[in-house]
């Protein structure tokens, strides 16, 4: 261990992972995302047959096209069912992978093994990487990062530098010779590269990163040479044109997913202004919160209005911090491939392009953290100095920082246990939060519960008068609890919204017919039908409303469909027989 042995080293990161990471496989699926990706998607459902991996390849569900991650958890349906545990043990063993790859990767680069395994237990411990791990729709998180991982080995195979001194700290580099297998790790690289991008698209800022590595630890880059820097540069530009070409090509089918999907944010709903405050004070977030990391929640509203002085105290600080890293980088590069590591790896999701409604997430952080653990791992590493003393203490320092990762990221485990224990934390530590409060209220459905439910609902509504979700999860929630006249109100405000809206259009209906107004009841369940055929409770309701205005016919037909589309339906067949003997009774009639 005091050598730095990889084994050894190896076996202790794993060790640390799958212990801290333990309790999730205890956890169930939460119902923000996973009824989507998961439990009640129809093709996971139906397993992994060659029908789902043609669709697979083929879709764009959710605003992605990500094959990979739909093939995984395809093939977790299939080992699992619906067994939440046996989801996350997958998601918690790709966390594992990734954590050992990271450490062999930057290995492999400088021949630091302390320093490289301190970068990744703070990448496998720090309790922002729990919402990759935890929550089982993010698999494409932590499969598109394994990936990554794999194509930074393949990388560093292709043009890494080792320490001279076996398991030596940084000390002079010497090439490692690797040249007859060179182009078989560059070409590795790019197919892992590809294979990151068909599970998530945020990796696409891949080539920027090797550009980064080139420089500092792999040191192909010697800008400050006496040579002339593009010398240098323009070899390392011209090798990284497949990356660039195959980000290019990722970026554009993703925004075209996104924009048909109607996941990207109108500029009325988002102005620029307010999203590149936004950008500036999330870059600034995500680092607090990597210092200190509490009060994490599932969702972070986007903020309604931006504090002036905090968006400039935060950009003039991270203008401040950037240009000191560059000026200290010939001496100590790390510092500013560390920095610029992490404001490029976020720009993908920093908010630019407004994705859903989220100032920022912690999901996000999963590879750009790893810049800045760089930085600190070294940094630390050059404080010490090589003296024995002051070594100690910055050692032991680094053992009760990652500890103290370690018990936090346990505790932030137990938030994601389910849909309610997660929204109720997200709740406490966030404000004016209308998505959990909708969430939430919809999640209450236990006897009991039901006020409490309406009431997160209505506070939903409060919060966004024009979220439509939480207005028609309130028509619904007061319909259920005979509360008609509230519920019709709800009920035609996100009608107002979303005029298409296929089950406010069946609550009204059913809302509208036991308030005795019948023939609009029925205006509004046919057009819920015409929206969604295969909705059973609108032709159900359908139905009666048919019969009670004397359309028998008309509504022996709705009954019938109902039972087809869901046998042994009770109701419906005594619909159904009411309806003909009706009819029957009718034409008896003189």
């Amino acid at each position: 261990m005091r050598e730095g042995n990889a084994a050894a080293l190896s076996i202790l990161l794993g060790a640390a992972v799958l212990w801290t990471f333990l309790p999730a496989l205890q956890n169930g699926f939460i119902n923000y995302d996973d009824p989507s990706y998961v439990y009640a998607n129809p093709h996971v459902r139906a397993g992994l047959t060659w029908e789902n991996v043609r669709w697979a390849f083929t879709t764009c569900d959710l605003g992605f096209w990500h094959p990979l991650t739909w093939l995984s958890i395809l093939f977790d349906w299939e080992l699992s069912g619906s067994d939440a545990g046996g989801h996350h043990l997958t998601s918690v063993l790709l966390h594992a992978a990734n954590a050992w790859l990271l450490f062999v990767a930057f290995r492999r680069m400088t021949g630091a093994p302390w320093r490289s395994f301190f970068v990744a237990a703070l990448f496998a411990l720090h309790p922002l990487h729990v919402e990759s791990v935890a929550w089982a729709c993010e698999r494409k998180d932590v499969l598109s990062t394994f990936f990554l991982m794999l194509a930074l080995w393949a990388y560093a195979g292709y043009g890494a530098k080792v320490s001279a001194r076996s398991g030596g700290e940084g000390g002079g580099a010497r090439e490692e010779p690797y040249a007859p297998r060179r182009s078989t790790f560059y070409a590795l690289s790019i197919v892992f590269f590809v294979c990151g991008l068909m599970s998530k698209s945020m990796v696409v800022t891949l080539p920027i990163l090797l550009l980064l590595l080139d420089y500092w630890p792999l040191r192909r880059l010697e800008l400050h040479s006496q040579q002339p820097g593009t010398r240098n540069l323009l070899p390392s530009l011209w090798e990284k044109i497949p990356f660039f070409a195959v980000s290019l090509l990722f970026g554009l089918i993703t925004i075209a997913a996104q924009r048909q999907s109607g996941a990207i944010k109108s500029l009325t709903r988002f102005p620029v202004s307010s999203r590149i405050a936004n950008a500036m004070v999330s870059y600034g977030e995500y680092l607090w919160q990597t210092i200190w990391p509490a009060r994490l929640a599932v969702f972070y509203p986007f903020p309604r209005t931006f504090s002036f002085w905090t968006v400039a105290g935060v950009a003039l600080l991270g203008l401040a911090a950037l240009a000191a890293g560059l000026w200290a980088g010939r001496k100590r590069p790390y510092l500013v491939v560390g920095l610029l590591w992490y404001l490029a790896a976020l720009l993908p999701v920093i908010g630019v392009i407004q994705v859903g409604n989220q100032s920022h997430a912690d999901r996000y952080t999963y590879v750009p953290l790893i810049g800045i653990f760089v930085a600190a791992a070294w940094g630390v590493a050059d404080l010490a100095g090589g003296r024995r003393g002051r070594s100690v203490v910055l050692s032991a320092g680094a053992v009760l920082v990652l500890v103290a990762c370690l018990l936090l990221t346990r505790r932030q485990i137990g938030y994601w246990r389910d849909s309610e224990t997660v929204y109720r934390h997200a709740l406490a530590v966030t404000a004016n939060n209308a998505l959990i409060h909708n969430n939430l209220g919809t999640t209450l459905k236990r006897p009991g519960q039901e006020e409490e439910a309406i009431g997160h609902l209505q506070e939903a509504v409060r919060l966004d008068p024009g979220y439509v979700l939480a207005q028609g999860n309130l028509g619904a929630a007061l319909l259920a609890r005979g509360r008609l006249d509230e519920s019709i109100a709800h009920s035609e405000a996100a009608l107002r919204l979303k005029p298409d809206f296929a089950g406010v259009h069946r609550n009204l209906g059913c809302a509208l017919g036991a308030k005795g107004r019948v023939d609009e009841a029925i205006t509004h369940l046919q057009e819920a039908i015409r929206l969604d055929p295969g909705d059973v409770q609108a032709r159900y309701n359908l139905g009666y409303a048919l019969l009670t205005k004397g359309r028998f016919d008309d509504a022996a037909v709705q009954f019938e469909e109902t039972l087809r589309l869901k046998p042994g339906f009770a109701e419906a067949q005594r619909g159904l027989q009411a309806a003909l003997e009706a009819k029957a009774g009718a034409a008896r009639k003189p």
